[in-house]
């Protein structure tokens, strides 16, 4: 017989999350605040969720499902702010960020961005979704990422351009064919 662990009882069991297909969707901005990437750039965060069709409160549920210890909103898309240095990485940097903040302005008839990123909480917007392989300590997956944003109407119609999905990196793995043919052992 196995013995008893504590706090069996209270311990929250893992659910799987349903699939979040590539596409686009309407939702409305949960929160914003400022972030630093790994490189010292600055990046606005602005936490998402779907308000409109078969995956309404879709990062909501993966937010309640999720166990405590690791419970965090996956549904964040990461807007650098440019660093004004004319470099052509800040180019891009600002037509992205210009991009972003048109489409949350077409959402939503009669806003326009004012620089105060807590202003944009509940407003209205159509965003991108694409897929993203992960590896985390050996394991690898793949999991839903906001990609871009763009108007809700244009998410609404379905006016946007299919999104590819994003592979960590190609590997460098023979294909079975070339194991056997090496004399190595099915993969299977």
């Amino acid at each position: 017989m196995i013995r008893r662990f504590n706090d069996y009882e209270n311990i929250r069991a893992s659910s799987v999350a349903r699939a979040l297909p590539s596409g686009g969707y309407v939702g409305k901005v949960m929160g914003t605040k400022i972030g630093t990437y790994s490189d010292g750039r600055e990046c606005l965060i602005i936490s998402l969720d779907i308000t409109e069709g078969e995956y309404i409160g879709y990062y909501a549920e993966r937010y309640r499902n999720d166990p405590e210890e690791t419970r965090r909103w996956k549904g964040n898309f990461r807007l650098t702010i440019p660093s004004d240095d004319g470099s052509e990485r800040d180019s891009k940097d600002k037509r992205s960020f210009k991009t972003a903040m048109v489409s949350i302005e077409e959402s939503n008839p009669g806003y326009h961005w004012d620089w105060n990123e807590l202003g944009l909480k509940g407003k209205t917007v159509g965003f991108l979704v694409r897929q993203k392989e992960w590896s985390f300590n050996g394991s690898t997956g793949w999991a839903p990422e906001i990609y871009k944003l763009i108007a809700a109407d244009d998410a609404r119609q379905g006016n946007f351009k299919k999104i590819a999905d994003k592979p960590i990196v190609a590997r460098n793995v023979p294909n079975a064919a070339e194991e056997i043919a090496s004399g190595g052992d099915l993969p299977f």
